[in-house]
Formats: C-alpha cells, structure tokens, sequence
C-alpha cells in the first residue's frame, strides 16, 4: 500500500502542542533524556570546577564549587529532591580552578581538595561530617595545577593525590599519609600542557595508572604504576589516532 501524506497543515497543530507542554520532548523518541528548566544557585566569583559528595553524612548529594577569582570553594547542601541550600564559602589557594571529593584522612567523612592554578598549590580541606570544612592546608605542586584526582596510587590503602600541571608538562604525585596530610609531590613528565588526568589499572595488573590529556600534544600519556611509591618515569605517549581500539562481546 503507497504511502499516504499528511498535510503539514495538519501536523502542526500537534507539533506546537506538544513543543509546549511542562514535559516537551518526552514520548517524541524513545528512550529521549530530556530535562526541566534549569534552577540557579549563586556561588562564588566565576565558578570553573565542580564535584558531587555526600558532605554531610544524609544520603543527599552535595555539590563543591570553585571560584577561580574569589579563591573559594563553595558548599551548597543538596535537601534530596533537587534543591540545594544557599552556599558556604572556605578559602582555597589563588585561582582554584578544579576539585575533587574523597575521604583522605580515613575517618569516613568526604574532604576536598583543589587544584589552585594561580598559586602552584593543591589545597585540602578535611570534612567535618556535617557540610562544613576545616581551614585549608596547601601544598605545592609544579606550575599551574588545572586538573586533579584522588586514588590509592601506592597500594598502600591510604588516598594519595594526583594533579596535572599545565604550564609545567607533568603531574604531581602527593602520597597520603592516611591523616589527611601528604608527602611532598614527586613530579613526572607528561606531554605538553596537560589539562586533565584519570586514574585506573589500565594494564590490569592490579596497580592504579594514570593517564593524562595533553592539550597542545594532541596526545594523551600514560604512566603504569609501579604499586609501590608512585608511577613509573617511563612515559607512553600515544596520538588518539593511533590508540589500541579494543572491543569486547557479551559471552
């Protein structure tokens, strides 16, 4: 049987209808995301990085925000059904510009950590328990620190840190104490000006790896970790073109 045209005289009718319900864009396709008009919330002077966390212990998630000219991290308090408390500002170093949350001093309770670009420093701040933040601790990193991750680099079972330095071309690698404190960083090379690093056992050995992606490179390096104190100075840099593709099949 041919296919009988609809005149679109007649469809637009339905297609404005729907293009202003409360819901538009559900049932169109299957299977569609779509999303209800955004709420805002104030924070900081110029906001750049953010991380979500349980900060204070009430199965509600939580967002930390850093403010790249007002040297802050803000707290905003989720209330469970999308609504977030006005926010609480703490200091961090110059220019934060990425966080991250994790529980680094092993008393359960998420802390933060900032990469601050303007003052070649890593800020923590150990979480109370109950959405509040004790007073930063810096420690330095290589130059313009843009980009961090938190893991158990050195199998030790305590959070170390890792943090991509932009203008250097490495990463810095502060182990953790298991108290919240670190070592000083250790610094490896990368490609050049890296601007964000991951972690994970990439050669399935068991041992955490980093890798990081180096904007003016166009590569992405990665470093095996040896297990043991950090990553290994052997350095893979490999061009996305030229990337091992695996693929996998469900058996």
């Amino acid at each position: 049987m041919p296919h009988r045209r609809v005149p679109l005289s007649k469809l637009l009718p339905g297609i404005i209808a729907a293009l202003l319900a409360p819901d538009w864009g559900v049932g169109l396709q299957a299977g569609t995301l779509t999303f209800k008009p955004k709420v805002d919330y104030p924070t900081g002077a110029n906001p750049y990085g953010v991380a979500t966390g349980d900060l204070n212990g009430d199965g509600k998630p939580d967002l930390a925000v850093t403010n790249y000219n007002a040297s802050t991290v803000s707290v905003l308090l989720g209330q469970g059904d999308g609504t977030l408390s006005p926010k609480l500002d703490y200091p961090t170093g110059a220019s934060p510009i990425a966080v991250v949350v994790g529980d680094v001093n092993g008393d359960g309770k998420p802390d933060l950590a900032t990469a601050n670009d303007g003052a070649n420093t890593m800020s923590v701040l150990l979480g109370k328990g109950d959405g509040t933040l004790s007073p930063k601790v810096d420690y330095p990193t290589g130059a313009s620190p843009i980009a961090v991750v938190v893991g158990d680099i050195n199998g030790d079972g305590k959070p170390d840190l890792a943090i991509a330095n932009g203008s250097a071309s490495t990463v810095s690698v502060l182990l953790g104490k298991g108290n919240g404190t670190f070592n000083p960083n250790v610094d490896y090379p990368t490609g050049a000006t890296p601007y964000g690093i991951a972690t994970g056992d990439v050669d399935g050995d068991g041992k955490p790896d980093l890798a990081i992606a180096d904007y003016n490179a166009n590569t992405v390096s990665v470093l095996l970790g040896n297990g043991n104190t950090a990553p290994s100075s052997l350095r893979r840099t490999i061009p996305p073109a030229q990337a091992p593709i695996r693929s996998w099949r469900r058996i």
